[in-house]
């Protein structure tokens, strides 16, 4: 059995990097998938994910078909880097650099179709010192750009990449050295995990280098520990606390990825509420709502005046949205009984995600079911802000 695991986690892993680069793909594609840098991007996360899912078809199989399309994919990688520098950077590599890299992906790509016992270890060697190049051209390109000709988002973002591109080479180089640092399996796939997970992290503009830096780490110490204390108390071998790790740690990025592609996914909805709310040229709150509402595919919007709430004493209800202007179902019980039970009844009555005070006089209030805005708190909290904005000058008109 342990002579079999190395293969077994080695398509353990092959099969993560798929399932991360498929996530990735997904969530380009719903960005937009004929952006021009988008299809710059797919272009590489299309070569990786044939070059991992055809690793894990030859684990499978053992068929030299997969090993050449291993060895094809391999060769595209470097071009696939160079080509989404450009587009981040804007500008367009040396013209020896390009011919360069078109002269050995042509090379290489042909080469995979040559037997192993004709033209390795002399291939394996030269497709390593391209990668190598490749990577660190990419990544000098990165670092000696014109900052002022970019963005702030879009220097973050090339910042980003070409220090993931960088960390991705140690990952890279110990596939084709695995012999001689004795290790049992290719941890590429980690390092492809790793850039997916940094790359995901550029749609949050809020968040900082050392902050996706901090949960990487975070992630790779809490599967090592958890990995040598396993080791520990079975008793396993060098090699197998490796693998053990491994396992683990290709486990929690994919996880991981996951999490953040939610994140990121509910973040957006929330901000196309807040967009189609900004665009909305309907001439009363009504109006306004419903379009909101049946723009984002949601059902659920309700004026409510005091004619329909008979059962409620205004002063209570005028007392409740004055302290709170926009109502959450999620948000804590008022202290006081009265203001609780009103605040009860009006969510369990009209089955709301939020209750807004459109009018003060007379008391008007507008019941909303957008749950896309209440899965995310920064959209909250600006909703909140502009509903109390609009009290403020409501307030100020009256005068």
């Amino acid at each position: 059995m342990m002579t079999a695991a190395p293969y077994i986690v080695d398509l353990f892993l092959s099969i993560s990097a798929v399932i991360g680069l498929l996530l990735m793909r997904a969530m380009i594609v719903d960005q937009g998938r004929y952006d021009p840098l988008n299809q710059r991007f797919l272009f590489g996360v299309h070569a990786m994910i044939l070059l991992f899912g055809a690793r894990a078809a030859y684990s499978l199989t053992d068929l030299n078909l997969f090993r050449a399309l291993v060895l094809f994919a391999a060769a595209l990688v470097p071009l696939a880097a160079l080509l989404l520098t450009e587009g981040l950077l804007r500008r367009h590599a040396a013209k020896f650099i390009k011919v360069g890299f078109a002269v050995m992906t042509t090379l290489l790509s042909v080469s995979a179709l040559f037997p192993v016992e004709l033209v390795d270890p002399f291939r394996l060697v030269i497709l390593l010192m391209f990668q190598v190049a490749g990577f660190l051209i990419c990544g000098l390109l990165v670092f000696t750009r014109d900052v002022s000709s970019l963005s702030r988002a879009e220097n973050q973002m090339a910042e980003r990449i070409g220090l993931s591109v960088f960390l991705l080479l140690p990952f890279a180089a110990a596939d084709f050295l695995m012999v001689y640092f004795n290790l049992p399996v290719r941890v590429s796939a980690l390092g492809v995990l790793f850039l997916c997970w940094l790359s995901i992290t550029l749609g949050k503009s809020s968040r900082s280098h050392i902050d996706a830096l901090m949960g990487f780490c975070v992630t790779v110490v809490a599967a090592i520990l958890s990995g040598a204390t396993v080791s520990f108390l079975m008793g396993f071998s060098w090699n197998a606390t490796i693998m053990t790790v491994a396992i683990l740690l290709g486990s929690a990025l994919c996880a991981a990825l996951y999490n953040e592609i939610r994140t990121l996914k509910t973040e957006a909805q929330g901000v196309a509420v807040l967009e189609e709310m900004s665009k909305n040229s309907a001439s009363s709150p009504m109006d306004f709502l419903r379009n909101v509402v049946g723009n984002m595919d949601n059902d659920g919007v309700a004026l409510i005046d005091l004619d329909t709430l008979h059962d409620c004493q205004e002063e209570v209800l005028t007392e409740l949205f004055r302290k709170h202007p926009v109502l959450r179902r999620s948000d804590p019980i008022p202290s006081n009984p009265d203001l609780a039970e009103h605040k009860s009844h009006l969510f369990e009555r009209y089955q709301a995600s939020h209750i807004l005070c459109a009018q003060a006089q007379p008391l008007t209030l507008i019941a909303l079911s957008i749950p896309m805005i209440a899965a995310t708190k920064r959209v909250e909290s600006e909703l909140n802000a502009a509903q109390s904005f609009s009290r403020l000058l409501e307030v100020k008109n009256a005068e």
